[in-house]
């Protein structure tokens, strides 16, 4: 039996942003004549969830694929919305989303990076053509979400078809259940009745078909329930002390199933919420516990404070009372407080939002020839401009769109634990149960955002993970290779392989923890992080963290079932699929990537040399000798160095300048002179005293080969 508060403990130490734009409203309802001590006791409960409304801000993200069933192969497209957990807007944070693609046993078979621009990004992957028949959990979460407790993932179950190669048949698995009970408020007191709310459901969270009895240890009958929908519903019960209950469960397949409820608290308070005409709500406290007299109702929409009131208890008994309209939309908590400022009671409650963002789509015609145009227009009933996307796909007989869309997710599954099976039923006024249905979905899937006993003190929570605000952030741990001991204050040097020279560094922490923010890294396939071999920093091994979330799925994908019929279909998609890439393969890729600034990270260079416009030489010694004037080449030892001509000095730099392959640096001069100077293409020169970061070099010289591959040059 599940009732109790969810807890979030984030480990770590890291700095909490302030954000002193969000403005914290307080709306006090008060109800009748408060005494000085009172307002005193609502003001200490607002201020802790003030405190951490101002200081610590969430995310959560929705991903639209083009469709939810792919052949092994194919691309997948796809757009990212990260928006505000508590406006449902987007904002402007992260820069990067991170997806990933598991399987039944939680393994990554496919990982991306999106580039996010005011919330919003764009991209495709092709799903791994080596990948087996089955259904996949497709993820999605920003660096910063990692954070916070990972029910605030966006997930989506992905089919991947591979008709390559004959799929086995696999056999039905077999059913199994689970039962859990969900007092209303949170607990079974002794002597009180409450309304208990139920969900019954297999291995995969998809609801049963049953009949269900309580009976108390005398065998004797005390309640029976049915579900309303998705194997939920509710039944009210009167618990007594001393007496153990159980619940018998009779399947509609003939199987039986006994669970013991929770034991029965001796004191306690129970809630009752309820709505009436006009739009008002009715909090309704009964409780058992000798000398309370005074209790206290918070409720908040998404952590924005909405109602404060305080009442008095009279014979066990206590009643707040609000209308709806002063609630914001969507999901709001209730919470009950004794004088202590303990919660008591607390549940949720789904305020339906006035107008829901939509598109009408409208084809101009009904049928069509092979190869016609088709004219579609969309109409958003939106006042606001928005931020769309259309998917155009086969509706095969086997596919089918299990999700709710864009609005059941931000409104309603991003706020919930666990899957909700049909999220879009909740939100067609065409079902007549939809709100009973949804009132059981709360109370068996609501859960705590803030846990108001880690905020008694007012402290604030600490984070692991910081924003990528301006892009990827490598992890990374530099390590002593001898002992395995992490090594502090040892410099590292990261630069990733390309057309673009992105290229930083920094120094290890004292537990050896290394942060190089790459701004703008995209499309890059090799990431080089290495000390500095020539100050005996090689006896260092660097290892790079990984950026996915390594939190493991508890939730049973199902097990893909293919029959017969289904066959034709996956052939013809084959043949479709390898078709459109054989002749429409430029098609597939004319979508621009993102936008990114091509200049290096010292933005222009002083000098630059095209090796085509001189005579070629065969070496690079011979290259720098003739050719670039502001670079002298000296040997001393069997070794060879480089100086760079000061341009502002008016002096030659004593040391060796920073020097780059592609973005990634070179540390032993002698290779650079090995370089075969027939496969590069320039040279650019930074011909003064450069800062990057916390250290200086005496210049920078940057070869680029035609490429940008590192050009033969051996890590």
């Amino acid at each position: 039996m599940s009732c109790k508060c969810h807890k979030t403990n984030n480990k770590g130490v890291q700095r909490v942003l302030n954000l002193s734009a969000i403005v914290f409203v307080l709306q006090l309802v008060f109800c009748g004549s408060l005494s000085a001590q009172l307002s005193n006791e609502l003001e200490t409960l607002t201020a802790r969830l003030a405190n951490y409304n101002n200081n610590v801000l969430e995310e959560k993200i929705f991903v639209h694929t083009d469709k939810q069933s792919y052949q092994a192969g194919e691309i997948m497209w796809f757009k990212v919305y990260c928006v505000d957990s508590r406006l449902n807007r987007p904002l402007n944070l992260s820069k990067v989303a991170y997806l990933d693609l598991l399987d039944n046993h939680s393994r990554q078979v496919m990982v991306a990076k999106v580039a996010l621009d005011s919330g919003i990004g764009s991209a495709s992957v092709i799903i791994p053509s080596t990948l087996p028949s089955g259904n996949y959990l497709l993820r999605s979460y920003t660096h910063w979400m990692k954070n916070f407790d990972d029910h605030f993932y966006f997930r989506e179950t992905i089919t991947v078809i591979n008709g390559r190669r004959i799929v086995p048949a696999q056999a039905k698995p077999v059913t199994s259940y689970s039962a859990q009970y969900f007092p209303e408020g949170g607990h079974l007191v002794n002597g009180l009745e409450s309304k208990v709310a139920f969900k019954v459901a297999d291995q995969y969270g998809n609801g049963a078909d049953f009949i269900g009895y309580i009976t108390d240890d005398q065998q004797d009958t005390v309640a029976i329930f049915k579900p309303l929908e998705f194997g939920m519903g509710t039944f009210r019960f009167k618990p007594m002390s001393g007496k153990t209950y159980h619940s018998i469960i009779r399947f509609s397949d003939g199987k039986m199933m006994a669970t013991k409820l929770e034991d029965i608290e001796e004191q306690g308070t129970v809630m009752q919420v309820e709505s009436g005409e006009n739009g008002t709500i009715s909090v309704k406290l009964n409780s058992n516990i000798q000398n309370l007299t005074q209790l206290y109702l918070l409720v908040h929409t998404r952590l924005s404070l909405k109602i404060a009131q305080a009442v008095k208890v009279v014979n066990g008994e206590a009643v707040f009372s609000f209308n709806e309209k002063i609630l914001g939309e969507g999901i709001s908590t209730i919470t009950v407080f004794n004088s202590a400022k303990e919660p008591v009671s607390e549940r949720l409650y789904f305020r339906y939002p006035s107008t829901l963002a939509g598109v009408n789509i409208r084809a101009d015609q009904e049928n069509y020839d092979h190869r016609k145009k088709i004219q579609i227009q969309l109409k958003s009933a939106a006042t606001e401009p928005g931020d769309f996307a259309m998917a155009v796909y086969r509706l095969d007989s086997g596919i089918a769109k299990n999700g709710g869309g864009i609005n059941a997710w931000i409104w309603l599954q991003s706020e919930l634990k666990g899957k909700i099976q049909s999220p879009g039923f909740y939100f067609d006024e065409k079902e007549p149960n939809r709100k009973p249905a949804l009132e059981n979905l709360l109370l068996t899937q609501g859960w705590r955002r803030f846990n108001w006993t880690d905020q008694k003190t007012g402290s604030l929570p600490s984070f692991a993970y910081e924003p990528e605000y301006h892009g990827i952030i490598v992890n990374a741990r530099v390590v002593d290779s001898r002992t395995g001991a992490p090594a502090r204050n040892i410099q590292a040097f990261i630069g990733a392989p390309g057309n673009r020279t992105n290229f930083v560094s920094g120094f290890s922490n004292d537990s050896g923890y290394l942060k190089l923010e790459m701004p703008e890294l995209y499309a890059s396939s090799e990431l080089v992080l290495q000390t500095n071999s020539l100050t005996g920093d090689s006896i260092y091994r660097v290892d790079i963290i990984q950026p996915f979330s390594e939190k493991i799925e508890t939730d049973s994908v199902p097990v893909l079932q293919i029959s017969a019929a289904d066959t034709a279909t996956i052939l013809q998609n084959m043949i479709s699929n390898q078709v459109q890439f054989i002749y429409g393969e430029e098609k597939l890729n004319r979508f621009d990537t993102v936008s990114i600034d091509s200049t290096t990270f010292y933005s222009k260079a002083d000098k630059r040399y095209y090796f085509d416009d001189y005579t070629r030489f065969t070496t690079m010694e011979e290259v720098l000798r003739e050719y670039v004037q502001w670079v002298n080449v000296r040997k001393r030892e069997q070794n060879f160095h480089l100086t760079v001509y000061d341009d502002e000095s008016q002096v030659v730099m004593t040391d060796d300048p920073l020097v780059l392959l592609d973005g990634v640096p070179v540390f032993k001069i002698n290779k650079v002179l090995e370089l075969n100077p027939l496969k590069m293409l320039r040279l650019e020169v930074i011909a003064k005293k450069y800062i990057l970061g916390n250290s200086s070099y005496s210049g920078i010289l940057n070869f680029i080969s035609y490429n940008n591959d590192l050009e033969g040059y051996t890590l």
